[in-house]
């Protein structure tokens, strides 16, 4: 698993936990001068620094076995870097929300459909000059200010203070304007790999016409696009509660499942009235805050539901189990990201 810009492989600790959790073996790399890799960022320059410890991986690795791999935000970049190289030892590629540019930044339409544009929210980043005032900036780092806003707006706040600890400033000379050169036999196997892009519908750094523009430009017989939505299987009504029919489930950025009887009481196909908005809410805020991912745990969800959530309205029990919704990634894998889905993510 691959991080993205100035953060390291503790980014995805939740779903590296559950991941292993049911039996899946996780490797999480610290890129150099990234999370406790001890780098100095100004001193890495060159993209094949940046990447070493990821080539590590792959050069001593077994021509025998396989790996699927996942990268988020700028990390996609590392992901189309391995692919090019170890795309026979690469069973697939999953793009969180990450830049999937073939060749990466090659030309001005690849510049305007994979590089983030922070521009609206204003000077947003610190640059560092390693090599002097009167050299280009060596390292960046988002002000402490926007990382909030920007790149955890949808974290626990838990979450996000502990990232806005751990966040380092990047290698940006490594990084920048990167690209891979074209070959005969890098072109077969940019093509040779499955990939599947997880669309995430809130994201403040890849826009949404960035992500769908790199998803158009792939060859979609060996591309899957889905959004999270559609991971888990549900429909939309208007707003952003809706009680589907037969599938006994509200919807609230995730599924809560209900007894049919009790959802009758509160929504309709129609919607569902303010109040149970401020009910949903707050049980989504439960599951969110929680993360269970057993039913060892759910006794402590169901309290804090119904002591916390249920003074809201007349809603007697509500129950909510990850191990129940069965999930397939849109409809072509069945894959481990059952938990990208019900977690919500502090990785960019």
């Amino acid at each position: 698993m691959v991080h993205g810009f100035s953060h390291g492989g503790w980014c995805w600790y939740k779903i590296r936990a559950l991941l292993e959790a049911s039996g899946y073996k996780v490797t999480c790399l610290d890129l150099k001068a990234s999370g406790i890799d001890p780098s100095d960022p100004n001193s890495i320059l060159r993209w094949e620094d940046y990447n070493k410890s990821l080539i590590d991986l792959f050069s001593n690795l077994p021509d025998t076995q396989k790996v699927i791999l996942v990268g988020h935000s700028a990390g996609g970049l590392s992901l189309t870097y391995a692919i090019h190289r170890f795309a026979k030892k690469i069973h697939m590629a999953i793009y969180v929300a990450a830049n999937m540019l073939k060749y990466g930044f090659v030309t001005p339409q690849d510049v305007k459909d994979g590089d983030p544009d922070l521009s609206r929210y204003g000077d947003v980043n610190d640059m560092i000059y390693g090599q002097g005032a009167d050299q280009p900036p060596t390292s960046m780092i988002m002000k402490q200010e926007f990382q909030r806003e920007i790149l955890y707006h949808l974290s626990p706040m838990e979450d996000s203070s502990l990232a806005g600890m751990l966040l380092r400033p990047g290698p940006l000379r490594a990084i920048q304007g990167v690209s891979f050169e074209e070959t005969e036999s890098s072109g077969r196997n940019a093509d040779s790999v499955p990939r599947v892009f997880i669309k995430t519908l809130h994201d403040r750094v890849l826009a949404q016409d960035q992500q769908d523009a790199m998803i158009r430009r792939q060859d979609r017989r060996h591309t899957t696009a889905c959004d999270i939505e559609s991971v888990l299987g549900l429909e939309k009504r208007s707003g952003v509660l809706a009680y589907i029919p037969g599938k006994k489930v509200l919807t609230l950025s995730g599924a809560i499942e209900v007894e049919e009887s009790e959802a009758e009481e509160y929504c309709n196909p129609g919607g569902c009235g303010d109040r149970t908005k401020d009910v949903l809410d707050c049980i989504h805020s439960v599951k969110r805050d929680f993360h269970f991912t057993n039913n060892a745990k759910l006794n402590v969800v169901s309290d804090a539901i119904n002591n916390g959530c249920r003074n809201f309205s007349e809603i007697s029990t509500v129950n909510y189990t990850s191990s129940n919704i069965a999930i397939k990634l849109c409809s072509r894998s069945r894959l481990l990201f059952l938990s990208m889905a019900m977690v919500p993510f502090i990785i960019i």
